[in-house]
């Protein structure tokens, strides 16, 4: 192995000379980054690049993507599990487990001075008993610690679960075919990637890479290695630095906020501002203490990412800025929403996961009923009429010039200018938070941009893909080719109505030949999306519905991170026969008594019914559902010898349903699937 000697007796050109060494690129197109300010003992890098370190202080670190967060447990040794839970060893040797249900360590078997874990699974420990000048040797078989002989100081395990050691003189050891093998080199501490790729430091604190065969020297200087899945190192220096392999252009991030959990407060305070307009239509759910709690810790985040290359920003300076500008604000909004979808897709379990989850499940619903019951709702106008109708980019009917024109024969037979309605009804679905929307999502995405461009949130957030599809998203919607701050003026409403117009599940096959097939269609897709139910880990998982996630939570942002729902959304049972029979059908729900003003007596209920004809086949009958409806009911009978039943079946809430009887009076049947037009 060839070594490295420092024989300056300056310790500041020593110290110079590591930073040198440690700025050079270790190949081409990679160099060693700082990762914060942090004066670390050991570190550990694990599947999906997990990173957990010890400190100098004696406690546990995790790293969060932008700072490293003090995890109040003493430690002197890490590794990480192929889970990404951090094993860490007690300043008394005891081994101890991080549960991330509870937030805790839990106390393991036995002792150790050092543990490694391999991309498989397996566990091997230095004990406590010492041999010679070394500790003795042991691997965990599920159930117990089995010794293996001989005797070393440092250990690490390959993919293959192959360990290889660092006795007291540096020597290193794999264990082959129950045997230790000895390789070259003089070495102090060693890790081994999930990819196999090897890496050393070297007693005169050199680094390392094994080539199969020997070790090949690379640049910088370390004490305490570790390496990621894909093999590239991470390393702690001998003030206690850590540095790892990143591209040679990405920002050196540090942490404006030292003390984490006083700045999250302060910093989701700032973002959390009073919304400038409210909606009497609308009620504001706010979000739960967890959830909170989930969002301050990743505005925290996002806050870091948005000033990473502001050398010269204070804690305080940032929530000054956070407060007064509202282009900030949208900026850090956006990055938080690449956060928020990153943190869905781990799929955790833990309750905070859980919240955060119910939480965006209700921000897309919402905005996926809104957008639903928006565009019907623009139809309705212009079903009424075309002649008056306006929206932009509409142009009448050429048969509105006509004296004598029979619309009802022109409805059922010209189809509806659905681009139009559909962009109409998306400006609608914002309300007059329209243009403050827009605004967001331009400065969102032309944030979140910038900084995966520059590589900040790369160590944390799976970031490029889809920060790139969103903000093309806008720039495309926005008829401009490329997207950045400088852009931010020229995006307006329409930016975001072409992107939720092609929201999944809304108004797919709203192209139609008639217009008249229209309607019942458009209240089947506002009924499934108030009832369905929504998986919002594969909703996130689709570009397009991302990218209208990614509007909703601009839109929850603006409004303290509430839950808008609409409190005026009416539904509607219809009723129709398709069968070789008579059918009657019956609707009953309970609802406040509409026919008591509010302001004369205390509001009561009422249990309101609704029976219709006995419809023969192809006749159809409907009643509507109040936005207040409960304990709603639907019945159907039968024609046969008598009235027979055949439906009985409640709805847990006001939706559009529809109810088809079919099959004979020997085999009576119904469905939830009307035909587009019945009689």
């Amino acid at each position: 192995m060839r070594k490295i000697s420092f024989y300056s007796t300056s310790k500041a050109f020593r110290a110079f000379l590591i930073l040198c060494l440690l700025s050079c690129q270790v190949a081409n197109g990679q160099a060693w980054v700082s990762m914060a300010n942090f004066a670390a003992e050991d570190i550990s890098v694990g599947k999906g690049g997990v990173v957990w370190a010890t400190g100098k202080d004696g406690n546990v670190y995790r790293w969060t993507g932008l700072s490293w967060e003090n995890m109040k447990w003493p430690g002197t040794r890490i590794a990480v599990d192929v889970d990404g839970s951090a094993w860490a060893i007690h300043p008394k040797g005891y081994i101890y487990k991080y549960n991330a249900t509870t937030g805790k360590f839990d106390a393991m078997a036995d002792q150790a001075i050092d543990i490694a874990i391999g991309a498989n699974g397996s566990i091997w420990k230095i004990g406590i008993n010492k041999t010679g000048n070394d500790y003795d040797i042991y691997q965990w078989n599920g159930t117990n610690w089995t010794n293996v002989p001989g005797g070393a100081v440092r250990i690490a395990v390959d993919p293959s679960g192959k360990a290889w050691v660092v006795n007291s003189a540096g020597t290193v050891y794999s264990y082959e075919n129950a045997g230790w093998t000895q390789r070259p080199g003089s070495v102090k501490d060693i890790a081994v990637g999930a990819n196999g790729s090897m890496w050393c430091t070297a007693l005169d604190g050199g680094i390392y890479q094994w080539d199969g065969n020997n070790w090949v020297l690379k640049t910088g200087a370390a004490v305490n290695i570790s390496v990621t899945p894909d093999g590239n190192p991470w390393v702690v220096n001998s003030a206690g630095t850590v540095w790892r392999v990143g591209p040679a252009k990405t920002i050196q991030s540090r942490s404006i906020f030292p003390n984490r959990d006083y700045w999250e407060q302060r910093v989701i305070g700032s973002l959390m501002k009073d919304p400038k307009q409210l909606d009497p239509n609308f009620t504001y759910i706010p979000p739960s203490d967890l959830v909170q709690k989930a969002l301050a810790r990743l505005a925290l985040n996002a806050t870091e990412s948005f000033y990473a290359g502001n050398t010269v920003i204070t804690p305080e300076n940032a929530v000054v800025q956070i407060n007064n500008s509202s282009i900030i604000r949208n900026g850090i909004y956006g990055i938080l929403s690449i956060g928020i979808f990153e943190e869905l897709k781990k799929n955790d379990t833990d309750e905070q996961a859980l919240a955060l989850k119910s939480w965006a499940t209700e921000i897309y619903k919402s905005m996926k009923v809104r957008i639903a019951y928006a565009i019907l709702q623009e139809y309705e106008k212009w079903k009424r009429d075309p002649c008056s109708y306006t929206a932009e980019g509409y142009k009448r009917p050429p048969d509105c010039s006509l004296n004598e024109w029979n619309f009802a024969t022109w409805f059922a037979a010209h189809r509806p200018p659905e681009d139009i309605l559909v962009r109409a009804g998306m400006k609608g679905t914002l309300s007059s938070n329209a243009d403050d929307i827009a605004a967001g999502v331009a400065v969102g995405a032309a944030a979140c941009a910038m900084v995966a461009a520059f590589g900040i949130l790369t160590s944390v957030m799976t970031v490029g893909a889809a920060v790139a599809e969103i903000s093309l998203n806008v720039a495309l919607a926005a008829g401009i080719a490329t997207l950045g701050i400088g852009a931010v003026g020229f995006v307006a409403a329409p930016v975001v109505a072409a992107i939720l117009s092609v929201v999944v599940g809304t108004i797919e096959g709203f192209r139609v030949v008639e217009a008249e097939k229209i309607e019942p269609m458009l209240k089947m897709k506002l009924g499934a999306a108030m009832t369905d139910p929504i998986n919002i880990v594969n909703t996130i998982a689709d570009s397009i519905s991302r990218s209208v996630f990614f509007v909703a939570l601009q839109e929850a942002a603006i409004h303290k991170f509430h839950v808008l729902k609409r409190r005026d959304i009416k539904g509607e049972v219809r009723f129709y026969c398709q069968a070789g029979y008579v059918s009657k059908f019956k609707l009953s729900y309970t609802a406040l008594d509409n026919s008591v003003p509010l302001y004369t007596a205390l509001p009561k209920d009422k249990l309101y019914e609704f029976t219709t004809e006995e419809l023969p086949v192809g006749r159809e009958q409907s009643f509507e559902l109040p936005y207040d409806s409960r304990n709603i009911k639907v019945q159907g009978w039968y024609a046969a010898a008598g009235w027979k039943e055949f439906l009985n079946q409640s709805i847990a809430a006001p939706t559009f349903l529809c109810y088809t009887s079919y099959g004979t009076i020997f085999d009576a049947k119904y469905k939830t699937d009307c035909p587009e037009v019945g009689s």
